[in-house]
């Protein structure tokens, strides 16, 4: 399969080349992308590089300033072409193709995004410690790598107990089980903004592809800026019980955008970005309720964010309270 890089040609780090290659790689202004500059103009996750097959692809992530491939904002996901320009805030990237190149994005040298010799470390004001985002980061996967480990140790006892005691009916069925449980991928951006002359409220709620969950809110009229993550990632299990619930509502076939005319005084909007084993779909609705389907899962990816953290009003402003 090829493999990419971008290069940044104007703005904060020019001259910086990063290689991409599947499954692709996050740009945004926070340290926990694959890609992080330190752009004011960014959202903490902009935009995401995909593939699908062979084709790398890139998605807006729902941002305020939008993502623009050859000065053009885009509406929807586009297939990137070598030689395409990729416009973030007040920073122009430039994809080009590249042959071999390691498994994941990384830098090509050894200086940070903002040109000196470590990577740029953005303080969003919400960590109420002194510990590093690298150090968390490091914390992390040792857990994660921990629990695989202990979740595969057990899969090899169950498969063997499969193996000798079930018949063979019982035994396909726990092996399509065990295949989810261990195999399938979900990624889950969901923001949702309510705005009046008084007021700008805004929820976020992101599943990375590790299973840690981040939830933040941004409450002007009552300056609460909260953002929390998880300590742990969740349970393969409880992300298998969301991708179910995603697929059975049918949001892969739902509309890509859904506009209604805003009230007075009132402008709503809520996007929805899914990556469901490698498969992207993100669908945004303005100043209207939306079907039921979508009203019925966007309730159900608030309450999953309310039971991680204990939060029973997280995803509410507070005049409702």
């Amino acid at each position: 399969m090829a493999s990419y890089k971008i290069k940044i040609e104007s703005g904060i780090g020019v001259g910086k080349t990063f290689i991409i290659n599947p499954p692709g790689a996050g740009i945004g202004r926070s340290d926990k992308n694959d890609i992080a500059i330190a752009d004011e103009l960014l959202s903490r996750h902009h935009c995401k590089i995909y593939f699908k097959g062979e084709e790398p692809w890139i998605s807006d992530l729902a941002t305020l300033n939008g993502t623009a491939i050859n000065g053009e904002i885009i509406k929807a996901d586009v297939h990137l072409k070598p030689g395409d320009s990729i416009t973030v805030g007040d920073t122009t990237l430039r994809f080009t193709s590249k042959d071999g190149g390691s498994a994941v994005p990384h830098s090509e040298d050894s200086a940070g995004i903002d040109g000196t010799s470590e990577p740029a470390v953005i303080d969003l004001g919400f960590e109420s410690d002194t510990t590093t985002n690298d150090v968390k980061h490091a914390l992390k996967t040792k857990k994660t790598v921990m629990r695989m480990s202990i979740a595969f140790a057990a899969i090899c006892i169950v498969a063997i107990g499969i193996k000798v005691l079930l018949p063979d009916k019982e035994k396909e069925s726990l092996v399509r089980l065990v295949t989810e449980l261990t195999e399938r991928t979900l990624e889950i951006r969901y923001v949702k903004t309510e705005a009046t002359a008084e007021n700008v409220f805004k929820y976020e709620l992101i599943l990375d592809h590790e299973g840690f969950v981040t939830v933040a809110i941004d409450d002007l009229a009552q300056s609460r800026h909260v953002r929390k993550t998880t300590d742990t990632a969740i349970p393969q299990e409880v992300r298998l019980s969301l991708i179910r619930k995603i697929e059975d509502s049918g949001f892969f076939e739902m509309p890509h955008s859904s506009e209604g005319v805003a009230q007075a005084n009132t402008w709503n909007s809520a996007t929805l970005m899914v990556i469901i084993d490698g498969n992207v779909k993100q669908a945004r609705v303005r100043n209207r309720i939306g079907s039921a389907a979508i009203k019925q899962l966007r309730e159900e990816i608030e309450a999953f964010g309310r039971t991680e953290f204990g939060l029973w009003a997280v995803g509410f402003t507070s005049d409702k309270l």
